[in-house]
């Protein structure tokens, strides 16, 4: 995103100025996204049921990992 913006604004003061406001506002939503994620996470019933879904969140997140370093190393297939 950030390079096709670059490339169709011909002004170099008006580009960085665009850079410089695409990169606030990626950060400023990922830290609105991650606090979201991090405060249910915190809630009680999240709280009380975490205990139970961490392994299986586990178990995904190996397994999705292994697939994801297999198919970088094209062992495993890409689904298309």
């Amino acid at each position: 995103m950030g390079v096709l913006l670059l490339a169709s604004i011909q002004s170099p003061v008006v580009a960085i100025g665009a850079l410089v406001l695409l990169a606030v506002f990626t950060a400023v939503s990922m830290s609105v996204l991650s606090t979201g994620f991090g405060l249910l996470l915190v809630a009680r019933p999240a709280q009380a049921a975490f205990g139970a879904i961490a392994p299986s969140l586990g178990a995904a997140s190996l397994a999705f990992g292994l697939w994801y370093a297999t198919a970088a190393w094209s062992l495993a297939p890409y689904p298309s």
